[in-house]
């Protein structure tokens, strides 16, 4: 029997043995299958372990009875990586992780919607704060338009663009994308 895995009681094999499920299974020898079913006969949840060669494709595959299992029980001929990532977790710890997977999700998704309002809430008071400065959204879109163009602007639209780039934008990437500074710029 090799040493525990952190963070997994219930596994009785070395963490070495463990690396073989992530390894290309055309480099996975003979020598380390034997190892891997070796120490999978001393884990309390395997009451049956052999070798059952290599399948179509190469990899190394076991026939085992698995209880207590990250997939439940397997019971069958299965790849060694299959078995192996199964043999990682007991079904109450991999079951304890969805929840905390489906928990970070959901705080991740409530994270995501608070920007987005932040974000538009922001859009809309630089909607009204262009209006306060006397600049239309029509105006702003024309003048961002007539820079791209590279068309000649009055000092008067200039100094509008100035004022937006300075009060509005301040220092942030892609002033030209006002549908991400101001509200009421259609998304594409």
């Amino acid at each position: 029997m090799g040493r525990s895995v952190p963070g997994r009681p219930t596994a009785m094999m070395s963490g070495t043995v463990f690396l073989l499920a992530d390894k290309r299974a055309e480099t996975v020898t003979d020598d380390e299958v034997a190892l891997a079913i070796q120490e999978m006969r001393g884990d309390v949840r395997v009451s049956l372990a052999e070798y059952a060669g290599r399948d179509q494709s190469g990899r190394p595959t076991i026939r085992v009875k698995v209880v207590d299992c990250a997939q439940g029980e397997l019971d069958g001929t299965y790849s060694i990586g299959r078995v192996l990532h199964a043999l990682r977790q007991t079904t109450a710890q991999h079951q304890a992780h969805l929840v905390d997977t489906r928990a970070f999700r959901a705080r991740l998704a409530a994270v995501g919607v608070a920007r987005d309002e932040r974000e538009e809430a922001e859009r809309r008071e630089n909607l009204g704060r262009l209006r306060a400065a006397g600049i239309s959204p029509q105006r702003l879109s024309w003048i961002c338009n007539c820079l791209a163009r590279g068309v000649y602007l009055e000092d008067d639209a200039l100094r509008d663009w100035d004022w937006y780039e300075r009060e509005i934008v301040r220092d942030r990437p892609a002033p030209m994308a006002l549908r991400r500074y101001v509200a009421g710029f259609a998304r594409s």
